[in-house]
């Protein structure tokens, strides 16, 4: 029997003031059909023709520890290849050891980053301890798996080795980033090579470790036909600015003009404060586009998460099961604020409206413990999602229809528990059903925003002269830079107090969008200025 929980989740016309108007409700039930699950978080996934899972690498623990001789130890590693069957409730198995070294050590590592076209499972870089390397490391290499292949071969005890390919490339040396696939190309955006054992008082502590961050859009394709992976076509788009995020959530996503892409939600860590991003980058296939006029708040790491168009009102939403978060709402339905970026409970939906506005929604229904950071969303019915992983309101039936499945992740006791040396998390081996009930519908409000900081722009639009007044603050020096809609910065002022007016001249600025960002380390505010001359 499947255990009912009391998560039922919708939006409705009624935000119309915010221009949002796609209507769904959602329901998650937890599936306690399957048995001999492994506890897996940050792994892998493919599926085959039949439905059935194809689970490798991540981890078997929780969080990692602090402290760096107990941080990502290699018995953590997850050195078994899962094959599972939602829909018989079975799970099979074989060992990642049978593999040759090359593969096996890269393929039991974490946070790597997949994508399946077709029957190819392609897999990049990954963190773990290598035996070869004798040391903690990200992994320079491209592997290809034969998904139905390799699910028939674990499922009837066959061998495996001959449906794994493997390619160094040290381009593809990448862990935390996010892999997907349009039109032909590869995209592998953000994430970190990061080589050395974990330590949470930087490199120049012992052991010691090199972090660089990817800052890039890397755009390729795959070429199969010698045997091997080569990759053709690269290009790398570079922002250190924009594109310095890791451990984040990618959706693919419908742009109201038609085009398809993706956008690289939130993610972490700002380059001057251990904190995470609050824009996003929208991302096409030649382009991308930074959206600093949006905040998301409530889901800010890796986590489940499940894109959703509506063609009817031409409206994308992206959902966010759980996860972390340095927000969330609390019994009043107020917007709290917490520096060491916690678990957290909260579901929800980032809708991207016809006329391209983002906006974020909060639900008053919570995942029934903190989990989602890690897990990932399985969808249940190929014909209801299009090549990209997008659900299709308009493919569904209109009564309660299953979509897809969460299934592993963290599941943590506590929201804090990351500066204890107690273990207070560990891998979850929980599934749950998704459903989705396009007739159903409830009232759910946009995310209240918060924080002291207050300023005031005019005239907006502005034409030679622009006056800015900061008004209120929380203690803290506080900056303002002006941003064009490329994400550049074309002014900068550093030292505000309360009352002050800056006047920026606007004469030699081309006329367009631009953002006004002010903020310190504790909060950060964007406006949208208009300038025309």
């Amino acid at each position: 029997m499947a255990r009912f929980l009391t998560i039922i989740l919708s939006l409705t016309i009624g935000i119309s003031a915010f221009g949002q108007k796609s209507d769904f409700a959602l329901s998650i039930i937890e599936n306690t059909r399957i048995t001999g699950l492994p506890e897996v978080q940050s792994f892998v996934w493919g599926k085959d023709t039949l439905g059935r899972w194809l689970v490798i690498g991540g981890r078997t623990d929780g969080l990692h520890k602090r402290r760096p001789f107990e941080s990502f130890l290699a018995s953590g590693n997850n050195t078994v290849i899962s094959v599972i069957n939602p829909t018989k409730g079975t799970v099979k198995s074989a060992q990642l050891s049978d593999l040759p070294t090359a593969i096996f050590e890269q393929l039991q590592s974490t946070n790597m980053q997949f994508e399946q076209v077709g029957d190819i499972l392609y897999i990049a870089g990954g963190y773990a301890y290598s035996s070869t390397a004798k040391d903690h490391v990200t992994f320079d290499r491209i592997t290809t798996v034969e998904v139905n292949a390799v699910i028939e071969a674990i499922s009837n005890g066959h061998p495996i080795t001959s449906y794994f390919k493997t390619t160094k490339d040290q381009r593809l040396q990448v862990t935390g980033g996010y892999m997907d696939y349009l039109d032909g190309k590869f995209f592998l955006v953000g994430g970190q090579n990061f080589q050395g054992r974990y330590n949470p008082m930087g490199p120049g502590h012992g052991p010691g470790f090199t972090q660089t961050y990817s800052e890039e859009i890397k755009r390729f394709e795959i070429d199969l036909s010698t045997g091997s992976s080569v990759i053709k076509n690269y290009t790398a788009q570079k922002d250190t600015l924009n594109l310095h995020r890791r451990d984040y959530n990618m959706g693919a996503q419908i742009f109201p003009n038609g085009r398809r892409g993706f956008t690289a939600f939130s993610g972490v860590f700002q380059h001057n404060v251990d904190l995470p991003f609050l824009n996003c980058v929208d991302i096409d296939s030649s382009n991308y586009k930074v959206r600093n006029d949006f905040s998301q708040l409530l889901s800010q790491y890796h986590s489940a998460h499940l894109p959703v168009f509506d063609s009817s009102e031409n409206e994308m939403s992206t959902v966010f099961f759980g996860g972390i978060a340095q927000y969330y709402i609390d019994a009043n339905g107020e917007t709290k604020e917490d520096q060491d970026v916690p678990f957290v409970k909260t579901i929800s939906r980032v809708v991207r409206t016809s006329d391209d506005n983002l906006i974020e929604l909060a639900y008053p229904f919570l995942m029934p413990d903190y989990l989602g950071s890690g897990a990932e969303f399985i969808p249940s019915n190929e014909e209801y999602f299009d090549d990209m992983g997008i659900l299709h309101l308009s493919r569904l039936p209109g009564d309660k229809t299953l979509v897809g499945y969460i299934y592993g992740g963290i599941k943590s006791d506590v929201p804090n528990g990351f500066f204890s040396n107690s273990t207070l998390s560990k891998a979850s081996s929980k599934v749950f059903e998704v459903y989705i009930d396009k007739t159903s519908t409830s009232v759910s409000e946009p995310v209240k925003q918060i924080g002291k900081l207050r300023f005031k722009v005019s005239p907006n639009p502005a034409n030679y002269v622009l006056t800015l007044t900061l008004l209120d603050f929380n203690g803290e020096s506080t900056k303002a830079r002006l941003m064009n809609s490329d994400g550049e910065i074309v002014w900068r002022y550093n030292r505000f107090s309360v009352g002050s007016k800056v006047k920026l001249s606007t004469a030699a600025l081309p006329e367009g969008i631009y953002f006004l960002q002010v903020g310190n380390k504790n909060e950060n505010t964007t406006e949208k200025v208009v300038i025309a001359h």
